[in-house]
């Protein structure tokens, strides 16, 4: 079946991460995503992994010549990506306002690290940044102990990319009823704020910052932790529900832990040391998650681990395009009707924006669809 949103052009001006990741989602189901990135620009298309899927060309913005290229591409267009820093794309003459007077329709999608607007707006950051200034950071790592990074982009990707995409989706729905595009303000740090959920919703009730480590998420029990095993791997347990916390104390031999699941001061560290004595000299990793799959126990894998697991590869997770020798991570929802068609971004085939430019326009014009 042809992918969903195969009627859909995008024009790509984004780089690094978040952008790129954002339309490569885009590209997968079904986007005609066409990559202008500035001549010379190394990061350009983005880091390889998130150029599938979409086709790639140069162009000079700063130039009259490339913005006249680009308000030609942008009439056919459905939505715009950018990622550069509020006020950029004025000074360049692409922004919002300027491209909706070419094309009413689009939709423009700007993903940065604090929004167009506020007083954070002219701040420059990265992923640590917007998560310190989101709060991730300070319940992050355990009691005592400095804040721990996060080893995964969550603001780049969590809450950038993934929440640009989403924001894209319900404008082009709502264009169907108004006939309208809109301008998308993507704030990397309020995405990374509603992925805090637990610990704002916990601020809220209480009036007060939860304590580092110190909350039923962050290890602050004995039945939500991580524990070394004999063989020095880890398991992870998840074992909140009653069912499953009676099922762990049950297998471990200790039932007289059941009614103190949540107990605090010395019995909870007691529980700690106890439990943490049996993983550590009873158990190897994988004894450890066959005994106690009915207390919600599961391995810690490393990541080479983890692309290598049964189930990411039974679920069509992990695919490795025809012609490629390295697999790529598929978009991680699944539709009974989707076709996954993969392949690279076509790096070789990208042409220099003085070429476009000199170019009869009419060639480069996007096909017009149905629109959504």
């Amino acid at each position: 079946m042809a992918p969903p949103l195969r009627n859909l052009k995008c024009l790509d001006l984004s780089r690094q991460l978040p952008g790129p990741f954002c339309s490569m989602i885009l590209a997968d189901l079904g986007v005609d995503v066409l990559v202008v990135a500035a001549p010379n620009d190394a990061m350009g298309i983005g880091i390889p992994l998130v150029q599938r899927n979409k086709r790639s060309m140069t162009l000079n913005l700063k130039s009259a010549e490339g913005r006249k290229v680009f308000e030609h591409l942008a009439k056919d267009a459905d939505i715009i990506i950018e990622g550069f820093r509020p006020g950029v794309t004025e000074r360049l003459g692409i922004d919002y306002a300027t491209m909706a007077k070419v094309n009413p329709r689009i939709v423009y999608c700007s993903i940065s690290g604090y929004g167009q607007d506020g007083p954070y707006r002219d701040k420059v950051g990265h992923d640590i940044n917007y998560l310190g200034y989101a709060g991730v950071l300070g319940v992050s790592g355990g009691a005592g102990n400095p804040p721990t990074l996060m080893p995964v982009q969550v603001a780049d990707i969590g809450g950038g990319a993934f929440t640009a995409a989403v924001g894209i989706l319900a404008a082009l729905m709502a264009r169907q009823h108004t006939g309208k595009g809109q301008f998308v303000d993507i704030s990397m740090m309020d995405g990374g704020m509603a992925w805090n959920v637990f610990h704002t919703l916990m601020y809220f009730a209480r009036g007060s910052q939860p304590p580092r480590g110190g909350t039923q998420l962050t290890g602050h029990n004995p039945c939500y932790a991580v524990y070394e095993t004999k063989d020095g791997k880890y398991v992870t347990v998840g074992a909140l529900e009653p069912h499953f916390w009676r099922n762990l104390c049950d297998q471990l031999g200790v039932p007289d832990f059941f009614p103190d699941q949540f107990s605090e001061g010395e019995r909870r560290d007691e529980m700690f040391r106890v439990i943490r004595a049996k993983f550590k000299t009873r158990y190897c990793a994988a004894s450890a998650t066959r005994v106690n799959r009915s207390a919600n126990c599961a391995r810690r894998k490393s990541s080479d681990r983890a692309a290598k697991a049964k189930n990411p590869g039974r679920r069509e997770f992990l695919l490795r395009p025809t012609g490629s020798s390295r697999r790529l991570a598929n978009v991680p929802s699944r539709a009974s009707r989707r076709d996954h068609r993969y392949r690279f971004a076509d790096t070789a085939r990208k042409r220099r924006g003085k070429q476009l430019a000199a170019a009869d326009l009419r060639t480069l014009r996007y096909r017009r669809h149905s629109p959504l």
